[in-house]
């Protein structure tokens, strides 16, 4: 009885550990680069006026770049190691800063951020859009297990609704800064 006690004390323990893991890491990798962080939301805002696009890489060792741009039909994907010509006549067909765009590509693998985009979300009959930077995977080498991203979610302006205070209540959402919260999602994108 006493080992089956001190099984479950020591299981509830490693749980405890584990789920902790993942906000601390995300609010540490957030604020030792919140500066980078929000100068590359900043590059890429002002990136995104001229016309709505996301990015990030399509390898682990952020060699090739992707770029996904929306126009009010289409949604093109350029990359830059199949698609590099087609990917550069758009960002000059869009009229992209060029200068910007190198300097966000380069903060985004100084920080090996994974993507970056923005996406739009429903709270009742309120549309709400934000940024998102994806940065590494939850999950490293286990077998059989869905990978996990750490994704750190920016606000424009604080949102108040049940939905929101419901998923941070339940620890689904993480506040780390007053507009940023953290999140571990299935998906980098």
């Amino acid at each position: 009885m006493k080992l089956n006690s001190l099984h479950i004390f020591l299981s509830g323990i490693v749980i405890i550990c584990f789920s902790c893991a993942a906000e601390r890491k995300s609010a540490k990798y957030y604020q030792d680069n919140k500066a980078d962080l929000v100068t590359l939301k900043t590059y890429y805002d002002s990136l995104y006026r001229k016309q709505p696009f996301s990015a990030g890489f399509t390898d682990k060792s952020c060699r090739y770049y992707v770029m996904q741009i929306n126009t009010d039909t289409l949604r093109s994907v350029y990359t830059t190691d199949t698609k590099k010509e087609e990917l550069w006549k758009n960002v000059l067909r869009y009229q992209y800063d060029t200068v910007l765009l190198n300097k966000m590509a380069g903060k985004m693998k100084h920080l090996k951020c994974l993507w970056l985009g923005k996406t739009t979300d429903w709270l009742g009959e309120q549309k709400e859009t934000y940024t998102f930077i994806s940065f590494g995977s939850a999950l490293v080498d286990k077998p059989f297990v869905e990978d996990k991203y750490y994704i750190l979610i920016f606000l424009d302006h604080k949102i108040i609704h049940p939905e929101v205070e419901t998923n941070i209540k339940k620890g689904k959402l993480v506040p780390v800064d007053d507009l940023v919260y953290f999140t571990i999602g299935s998906s980098y994108r």
